[in-house]
């Protein structure tokens, strides 16, 4: 009898040799024979395959042995799926035999019908308008085709007005509106305390202020036609003030100061007009206690071109100046000056931050490569439930 070798061919495409003790290939994992004595047959058929001369009866039976290990693979993957589709039918029988025995019945109450307006708690509306920068002008031809004149912001402010009245309008059918708020809060004038804006502006600030006034003026009358009362306040920004460097003392002496006085001449008897000298000024809707200002004190790194962190601890520093000197806490508080609509929610007091007129410019270009669009908001007050809506009033499509 020859001697039996203490080596074979790995039974994979390898080439390795392995040990007869072995179960599988080392390299390429195939699965040897576990006996450790192979017969006189199976030794030639190795030996025959390592020195490259295999029959056909060989090569059959090793595709004989690869067919057989894919059917054991398929095999295994049908049974999982079989017992898969199986489960799934359990589940879909479980689940329509619950129904069956659980059939639908409403969980809510049937609704009351139409609430009838005489039932509904009348409302109040605030629109906040800022950041014009009338007569800035805008060169597309600079600004990624931006464009901004004044005759652009005469139409926005035009279009706002319209908007604010098609939304009264609109939920007249639900509940009254009993007053409007319009809410100047800054940056209406481009001013002049920058040298590029002093040179670009479409016009100087004497003409810029009264034809601003007259804006707000017919915005004031028309909507006072439309709204049981309206009432305008009016606070300064920091573009038109007069003297290059920011103040403290005083810093309501500023050319929209004038400008609210203008249209307060203007305004009469039609509607209210307040010009108050606050920096920040609280306003009452209701039994909520709003805070106006224009927002330019907020320094600090931004997030996302907001500076949330430095806006949360001044509003939370007011709050407690105000609990020290004994007055009225804020419910919400409201900011131009970033020319970004946005509210965040907070306890106790709410944060509100108005868009812009203007939109995006050359500066805002030329130092973040960034243009938020023109918007502006329009807030609806409930009596119980404080503020139930926020509308943007989007501006950009008037060019």
């Amino acid at each position: 009898m020859p001697t039996q070798p203490r080596h074979q061919p790995c039974p994979g495409k390898c080439g390795r040799k392995i040990r007869l003790a072995q179960e599988q290939c080392a390299s390429c994992h195939t699965q040897a024979k576990t006996d450790k004595r192979l017969s006189s047959s199976a030794i030639q058929r190795l030996s025959r395959k390592a020195e490259g001369k295999t029959t056909i009866e060989d090569r059959l039976r090793e595709e004989n042995t690869e067919l057989r290990t894919s059917m054991s693979a398929a095999s295994a993957v049908v049974k999982r799926l079989t017992e898969k589709g199986a489960f799934e039918d359990r589940l879909i029988a479980e689940v329509a035999d619950t129904l069956k025995a659980n059939p639908y019945r409403p969980k809510f109450a049937k609704p009351n019908g139409r609430v009838r307006q005489s039932d509904a708690h009348a409302h109040e509306m605030m629109v906040v308008v800022s950041d014009a920068h009338y007569p800035e002008v805008v060169d597309p031809s600079a600004a990624f085709g931006l464009a901004y004149t004044a005759d652009i912001a005469r139409r926005r402010l035009e279009y706002m007005r319209d908007t604010v009245i098609r939304y009264k309008k609109l939920r007249e059918s639900a509940y009254p509106v009993q007053k409007l708020t319009i809410a100047v809060i800054g940056d209406m004038l481009s001013g002049s305390i920058h040298e590029e804006l002093e040179v670009t502006n479409e016009m100087p600030m004497s003409a810029a202020l009264v034809n601003m006034s007259y804006m707000l003026h017919d915005m004031g009358s028309t909507l006072a036609q439309e709204f049981p009362a309206v009432e305008m306040v009016v606070m300064p920004g920091n573009h038109p003030r007069i003297t290059k460097k920011p103040r403290f003392k005083g810093k309501w002496d500023n050319w929209e100061y004038v400008m609210g006085l203008f249209v307060k001449a203007l305004a009469q008897r039609q509607y209210t007009v307040t010009v108050p000298k606050d920096m920040v000024y609280r306003h009452k809707i209701f039994d909520l206690n709003i805070g106006l200002t224009h927002g330019d004190g907020v320094k600090a790194a931004s997030a996302f071109g907001m500076p949330w962190y430095s806006m949360r601890r001044r509003q939370d520093a007011l709050q407690s100046l105000l609990k020290t000197r004994e007055l009225q806490q804020l419910d919400l508080l409201c900011y131009g000056h970033f020319h970004q609509l946005c509210f965040m929610e907070g306890q106790g007091c709410s944060l509100f931050v108005n868009g812009s007129i203007k939109g995006g410019d050359e500066f805002s270009i030329g130092t973040g490569y960034s243009s938020q669009e023109p918007v502006q908001g329009l807030l609806t007050f409930h009596p119980k439930h404080g503020i139930t809506d926020l509308s943007r009033i989007n501006l950009g499509h008037i060019v």
